[in-house]
């Protein structure tokens, strides 16, 4: 510290070596000219205040103040000197002389209450904020000025008082709603708040997304919802104003009231004459956040009260994809996707049947259009990956490319032919389907990063390593992508293994297998590949994927066994985090062994404070934690 503090006097001794040297120019500040040396000098002082040196930036400021008194940049300076050094007498003195010649500015009134305020005299400095609203009571600029310097000082009731005295004088009582809300918020008077939103609401409904956003901070961390939602209803019983069911059908959703909400959504749409598209919003939004119960009622409920609207088809197919993702739902369960790899076992094969003839249906009866497209696409994908039947699959997708090539599924479609053809070993024809995505314009950056690494595969699945390399630098290059940490892993193993072909080869060929859900074949490749112990990074991998390979296909005790050798050995892995967070999930979810995965979680913890599992394996040991306490 000592050292620190000699630098940093060095340094203003150089600087004011170099002010004196200054040439006698001038800079314009706010509009005035001032020699370069006064202006240097100013710096100078400001350097020795953020060195800690309070005395020394004192005198300067006090000299270029008592040479530049109508400076007010100087007068500033000097006064949060005399306050940083206690110096409240001084500093009072100071604003007094000042207020002499400025008896109108009420910006002195508020560093005057500051200053006593600061020195703890706050019945003074009540009366001095009090004394500049009593002798301006009609000008509503000083409500502000005086509000922020008690806001400043952190004296929220007071700030608060000030602006219900100016709600009182002003011609338009909104200006200061939101400073009180904010206020109201601060001081934890929710209730207090939310009336002061709705206020705002009753005068500015455009607001309401705004003030949904603000209700949100504190509605169920803070407040007691049921308080604030009864607020918001008698505010609309009082007016009928359609923008409090809009304020309601939001808050409803967050309390999880889905019934409440769906009906303030009905009559909300109603009053509007929507037709509909505002409980179609509602369903969408409610199957984005797999919600599905309420989004079949909120689409079934368009289809029986408005046959004639626009949004008809549109809730038609909305109400076939909600039904497709409850089944999705059900059958997540039985495939256990806490697996890095499984497969899809369908239970219902005779209810994905009943959704195609559904979408058929709708296709029939729109065959144009993005309902058209849509229900083609979905078609397709039930057909590729619930039903086994990828040659139907692959004419629903290639329709949709015939049919819409600037439709939101034209890109999707190509990945999916891609990937068909990649089951079926047909490289070259999904090297040509991913090429055009590459070339779409309706293609998002995502799904072309996508293209790019299942190019790169495929360019080391054919055994062309360089060429592969640099496909991967392409996506390397965008970290946000979510294909970049895969993109990373293969590149490194491809640039560590050029020297190696043959084990270069075989992994390329087990994640060939890995790819087209062979996992039985993947995992005899990986585990010659985890028996070399000479290939240092390939055998850390290829003992990852190996385990993964067994988990899934439902080899759990021999995953385990293994996983219980590699977590206790003390060697350097670039996966044991991964190690870890498997063999934790393995116990809990597999094998319903709590005690030995909450090791395995808490190990993770202690060891690797940056994994990227991080946040998933805290929730899951306060879960097991809670468990436990209630056994």
């Amino acid at each position: 510290m000592k050292n620190i503090k000699i630098l940093n006097i060095a340094l203003i001794t150089l600087l004011f070596v170099f002010t004196c040297s200054a040439s006698f120019s001038q800079v314009r500040v706010k509009g005035k000219r001032i020699p370069a040396q006064v202006d240097n000098r100013f710096r100078l002082a400001q350097t020795y205040e953020r060195a800690g040196e309070y005395q020394k930036a004192k005198e300067l400021y006090a000299k270029l103040y008592s040479e530049n008194p109508e400076n007010y940049r100087y007068f500033d300076a000097l006064n949060k000197i005399h306050l940083r050094l206690k110096e409240y007498d001084e500093s009072i003195k100071l604003i007094e002389e000042r207020f002499k010649t400025n008896k109108d500015n009420v910006a002195y009134y508020a560093l005057l209450g500051t200053t006593y305020y600061i020195s703890g005299k706050t019945k003074k400095a009540y009366e001095i904020w009090g004394e500049a609203i009593s002798k301006y009571p009609e000008r509503i600029s000083v409500y502000r000025v005086i509000a922020n310097a008690a806001i400043e000082n952190r004296a929220f009731e007071k700030a608060i008082e000030i602006y219900e005295k100016a709600e009182k004088v002003a011609q338009d009582p909104v200006i200061f709603a939101y400073d009180l809300a904010n206020l109201y918020s601060a001081t934890t008077d929710y209730e207090k708040a939310t009336e002061k939103y709705c206020f705002i609401l009753q005068r500015q409904p455009t607001q309401v997304e705004n003030i949904k956003r603000r209700i949100a901070t504190y509605f169920n961390k803070y407040a007691v919802p049921e308080k604030v939602i009864e607020i918001v209803e008698n505010f609309y019983n009082e007016t009928s104003l359609p923008v409090y069911l809009d304020l309601l059908s939001s808050l409803y959703s967050m309390q999880n009231n889905y019934a409440k909400a769906l009906s303030a959504v009905i009559e909300l749409d109603k009053k509007g004459n929507h037709n509909g598209k505002l409980i179609y919003r509602f369903a969408n939004k409610l199957l984005r956040e797999k919600r599905t119960g309420y989004a079949l009622k909120s689409f079934e409920y368009i289809l029986e009260n408005y046959p004639g609207s626009e949004y008809y088809y549109k809730a038609r197919i909305g109400f076939a994809r909600a039904k497709e993702t409850e089944l999705e739902k059900s059958e997540i369960d039985s495939n256990q996707v806490w697996k890095p790899y499984h497969k899809v076992v369908i239970k219902n094969p005779g209810e994905y049947r009943r959704l195609i003839n559904e979408y058929q249906k709708i296709t029939e009866e729109n065959d144009h259009g993005g309902v058209y497209i849509e229900a083609l696409f979905r078609m397709g994908k039930i057909y590729a990956y619930k039903l086994n039947q990828p040659e139907k699959a692959d004419s629903l997708f290639k329709l949709v490319l015939d049919s819409s090539p600037f439709s939101e599924f034209y890109a999707p479609s190509i990945l999916q032919l891609a990937r068909l053809s990649i089951l079926k070993n047909d490289f070259e024809n999904a090297k040509l389907y991913l090429g055009k995505i590459l070339k779409s314009k309706v293609a998002d950056e995502k799904i072309k990063n996508t293209a790019k690494l299942k190019l790169a595969k495929i360019e080391l699945w054919n055994g062309n390593y360089s060429e592969a390399s640099k496909k991967l630098t392409e996506i390397t290059d965008n970290l946000k992508d979510d294909n970049a940490n895969d993109a990373i892993e293969l590149s490194l193993l491809i640039n560590t293994l050029k020297n190696d072909s043959l084990s270069l080869m075989a992994f390329a060929k087990a994640d060939l297998y890995t790819e087209q859900q062979n996992f039985a074949q993947a995992a005899a490749e990986y585990e010659k590949l985890a028996g070399n112990k000479n290939l240092f990074f390939l055998r850390d991998l290829a003992e990852l994927k190996y385990i993964e390979m067994l988990i899934a296909l439902d080899y759990l005790p021999q995953a385990v066994s293994l996983l219980t050798k590699i977590t206790s050995e003390e060697r350097f892995n670039l996966y044991s985090d991964k190690f870890l967070y498997l063999f934790g999930n393995v116990n809990y979810y597999g094998l319903g062994n709590k005690e030995q995965a909450l090791k395995a979680y808490e190990k993770l913890l202690d060891n690797f404070p940056n994994s990227l599992y991080l946040d998933d394996v805290r929730q899951i040991v306060k879960r097991l934690k809670t468990e436990s306490k209630t056994l």
